[in-house]
């Protein structure tokens, strides 16, 4: 069988990329994972967890996960704990702790000060962040850089913008996130409008008259799937077969999350109470699984809200009282900090079993996946930013997994630049040189 051009069969449109998985005839002689592409994923909660129901006992193989952590035993030997990690660039400046946290946690950077004073001084970040720096050297035939999504996004408690916002594109540039799991979607299949590109989100006028004339995504995508059937092995056929199902499922997930019954009806936000949160979430996590494992892009990342989140979890989790995630993390008890830990690793583990499910000739898409899933702090109540809570999950035969690995006075910054290794790119330094002592040892496989 000829192989088939990726590159260039993507480039008829995006119905065919947006039901497209990898397929061995893109490949030739290589196999899927040899020709599989790298990926990495951010999953960021904030208000810090409950130490002791997050950390191990002791470093090293022989470690039992914690109750914050237990949902993912599946992927233990896939996943590497980080302890000693600090962000030191946020401890460094001055500013509310909750308006730092999340414009240093992934650029390593100062903040501009006098940005925001409302609620105690902030300001977006003067640098661009990792996941950016990885988006603009990795993305390939990918059409869309980076994926930016979350729950009860929004402009960040108390006026500062800046503490819901954990991307830049560069000095002054922050990137909003979409909590929209409909506008996502669109993204998704090109349904981009000029509402979309003011950042406004889409536009339902333009959205209803697309979806009239296309009426589907699989409608549009028909005509180029049935033309590439017969050129496929049956391996591949029965891929593409089941990743149609999929797209079926994500497309009915959406209208079930809002109560719609089409896209369209799916436009409107999701609620910002606890009732809708799970499964806000749990779309979207299908959303980046079914965007990551197409190829669409090979950069995401997912907010559960923004530093200083208010998410009320008491209608998700027993055991948990009726008031604001902030609130509890001051006011406690630390094993409520630590059930709401558990529960954003419970809807982790759905994502990365759907990732895992997701096969690239003998590997999967999470092996061929980097996820950090981090806090923006460490401890809610004392707002540090020492030992943040860090996990890696994936990157098999990259990352050296399956260890709990205690740094000595290590920044996310060191972090960044062992990362980018993983990726191929040779960063000596990352965000404000001051943090940098150089990458990271045991942490490579």
């Amino acid at each position: 069988m000829k192989p088939i051009n990726r590159r260039k069969f993507l480039r008829a449109g995006a119905s065919t990329a947006i039901a497209l998985p990898w397929l061995e005839a893109f490949s030739g002689k290589a196999t899927a994972a040899d020709l599989a592409p790298l990926r990495f994923v951010v999953v960021m909660h904030a208000n810090g967890v409950s130490p002791s129901d997050w950390w191990p006992d002791r470093p090293g193989q022989d470690y039992a996960l914690k109750s914050s952590l237990q949902p993912l035993e599946a992927f233990k030997e896939r996943m590497l704990l980080l302890g000693g990690i600090h962000n030191k660039s946020a401890k460094s400046q001055s500013g509310n702790p909750h308006s730092k946290a999340a414009p240093h946690l992934l650029t390593g950077a100062p903040h501009i000060e006098g940005q925001f004073d409302k609620g105690g001084g902030g300001g977006f970040s003067t640098s661009i962040s990792f996941d950016q720096e990885l988006a603009a050297r990795i993305q390939g035939p990918s059409p869309i850089p980076s994926l930016l999504t979350g729950v009860v996004v929004g402009e960040g408690d108390n006026g500062e913008t800046c503490r819901a916002r954990i991307s830049y594109a560069g000095n002054n540039k922050p990137l909003t996130p979409q909590d929209k799991p409909s506008a996502v979607l669109q993204k998704l299949v090109g349904f981009l409008s000029a509402g979309d590109a003011a950042g406004q989100g889409p536009d339902p006028a333009e959205v209803a008259r697309l979806l009239e004339e296309r009426r589907s995504v699989l409608d549009l995508a028909a005509r180029d799937i049935e033309a590439l059937l017969p050129k496929l092995g049956s391996a591949d056929k029965a891929r593409l077969e089941e990743h149609l199902e999929h797209l079926r499922a994500v497309e009915k997930s959406i209208g079930a999350t809002t109560g719609g019954a089409t896209p369209v009806d799916c436009m409107a936000p999701p609620v910002s109470d606890g009732g809708n949160i799970g499964a806000v979430t749990k779309t979207m996590f299908d959303l980046l699984s079914f965007s990551l494992a197409c190829d669409l892009t090979r950069v995401a990342t997912f907010q559960f809200a923004g530093s200083q989140s208010t998410i009320n979890y008491s209608s998700l989790i027993p055991g948990v009282k009726g008031d604001a995630h902030h609130s509890i993390s001051h006011d406690g008890p630390l094993a409520e900090m630590g059930k709401i830990a558990r529960y954003h690793s419970q809807l982790l583990a759905g994502l990365l079993t759907s990732l895992d499910a997701a096969k690239e000739g003998d590997r999967s898409v999470l092996d061929n996946t980097i996820v950090l899933y981090v806090n923006d702090l460490s401890e809610g109540s004392t707002h540090s930013f020492d030992n943040l809570p860090i996990a890696l999950i994936g990157g098999t035969g990259k990352l050296a997994g399956g260890r709990y690995l205690q740094y000595d006075d290590a920044s996310q910054n060191d972090l960044f630049i062992t990362l980018a290794q993983v990726f191929g790119i040779e960063l000596p330094t990352f965000g404000d040189a001051r943090h940098v002592k150089g990458p990271l040892a045991g942490l490579l496989a």
